[in-house]
């Protein structure tokens, strides 16, 4: 009877730990379905805090890309209006300078030299303006050629340091390796400039103003260098800085810092053109600008511009007035603007061509069909009503294959200028030109002839 009581309680026993070796095993099974779950969990959170931090990057990227168009849209408005009005405002200042060098070079002046010297520096300063509105709005590059930053920047500093006030001690820091770019050297040297007098401004009481170079090489698939935009191309660049320990900008100003006409200098004091005509000059030039300020303690302005492998190009001297004189000729002056023809004229006629007018091109047409074998050099404007410079200089060549034509531009046709160039124009010539500027074309495309008489 013992033994089978002692039987039945081992059953229960074993049936007890049958069910708690179940139990077991199902609490195991729950805890790693709960541990699983938790660990999905877990991994949902992360994936949900990626999306809020893409979503986040994607949200500012966005806000970045509609500044950028929106700055792009005021630059293209702006563009397009500086465009139109450069042609008729060049021809203003061409007669104005044209006029006022004849009058400084023939008038006895006496006491009213400083007049017209005050002339002079004012048409150049409203050449200045109209070059620096079409070059923050992208439309005219100027002369790319490859040069020799650190020339550049020698040639700005001994500007600089005559514009600071003794209290303002300008830097220089400059690589033993002189940097090789392709840039028109006045249009950079002139954003320099602007920079420089920004950082003059920003530092009343005194203080450094320092310019520095440095060169990187950038490697697909390799390091970004630190400080540098992210699009940064491969490639070998420049970094030039410019740094002062002035009063330094907001948020919100750097936010508008290369928007044309913006400024926070009192009325008169800023056109607000200097920043965004040096953001125009370094997108010509496939660079960069990185901007870094604090209130109080100063601005640093990085311009990254890429290298060249071409040598620099020497600056070409003054021509020979003996050699400009020896290869004047007949020269057929094409321009519908009277005041500009008729300075043009005088000016030519100052270094010895003949010269013969046409208002516009079908009139210069006529004449050379005439005359073509007088004529050694044709000046031809690019922007004419009836028919334009770039039509004009197709029929001529439809004339004569072999027809020598220097392109003026008042930089508004600087697309079929280059066009032409393409075809076998000489060069450009923009306006408003120089007597310099003219002796320096005779010099190099004239003929050996000398004819100090003008006709009409």
């Amino acid at each position: 009877m013992l033994s089978w009581l002692s039987l039945g309680l081992l059953c229960v026993a074993l049936a007890l730990v049958a069910r708690l070796v179940l139990r077991l095993r199902a609490a195991r099974t729950v805890r790693e379905a709960a541990e699983q779950r938790h660990a999905e969990l877990e991994q949902r959170c992360l994936q949900l805090e990626e999306s809020v931090v893409l979503l986040e990057a994607a949200d500012s990227q966005r806000k970045d890309l509609e500044r950028q168009l929106d700055q792009a849209q005021k630059l293209e408005a702006v563009g397009q209006l500086a465009g139109g009005i450069a042609h008729d405002f060049n021809n203003l200042l061409t007669a104005i300078l044209g006029n006022a060098e004849i009058l400084r070079m023939h008038a006895s002046l006496g006491e009213l030299r400083e007049e017209v010297d005050e002339i002079l520096r004012a048409g150049r300063r409203g050449a200045e303006l109209v070059r620096q509105m079409l070059s923050f709005a992208r439309r005219s590059p100027g002369q790319i050629v490859p040069i020799d930053l650190h020339q550049t920047i020698e040639d700005s500093i001994s500007l600089l340091r005559r514009a600071c006030s003794p209290r303002i001690f300008v830097h220089v820091q400059l690589e033993d390796e002189s940097p090789i770019i392709e840039a028109d050297p006045a249009t950079l040297e002139n954003a320099l400039l602007n920079l420089g007098l920004n950082a003059r401004d920003a530092m009343p009481d005194g203080g450094h103003l320092t310019l520095k170079t440095k060169q990187f090489e950038v490697t697909t698939g390799g390091m970004i260098p630190v400080g540098a935009p992210p699009d940064l191309a491969p490639g070998a660049w420049v970094r030039l800085t410019v740094e002062d320990t002035g009063t330094g900008m907001e948020d919100e100003v750097k936010a508008h810092l290369f928007e044309p006409f913006f400024t926070t200098k009192a009325p008169g004091k800023g056109t607000g053109l200097g920043l965004a005509s040096v953001y125009g000059t370094i997108q010509l030039l496939g660079g960069r600008i990185v901007v870094d300020s604090v209130v109080g303690r100063g601005t640093v302005f990085n311009l990254w511009i890429p290298l060249t492998d071409k040598e620099a190009q020497v600056q070409e001297a003054a021509p020979d007035p003996n050699e400009v004189r020896r290869r004047a000729g007949h020269i057929l002056l094409v321009d519908d603007d009277d005041a500009v023809r008729n300075v043009g004229k005088k000016l030519l006629v100052e270094l010895g061509c003949t010269v013969s007018t046409a208002v516009d091109g079908l009139d210069a047409l006529d004449f050379y069909q005439e005359h073509r074998r007088d004529i050694d050099l044709v000046v031809l404007d690019m922007q004419m009503p009836n028919l334009d410079g770039q039509g004009t200089f197709r029929e001529l060549r439809r004339m004569n294959p072999k027809v020598r034509v220097l392109l003026v531009s008042g930089m508004a046709g600087r697309e079929e200028a280059e066009r032409c160039l393409g075809d076998g124009a000489l060069d450009v010539l923009a306006k408003p030109f120089r007597l310099e500027d003219l002796s320096r074309a005779i010099a190099r495309y004239g003929r050996l002839q000398r004819s100090p008489n003008a006709t009409n």
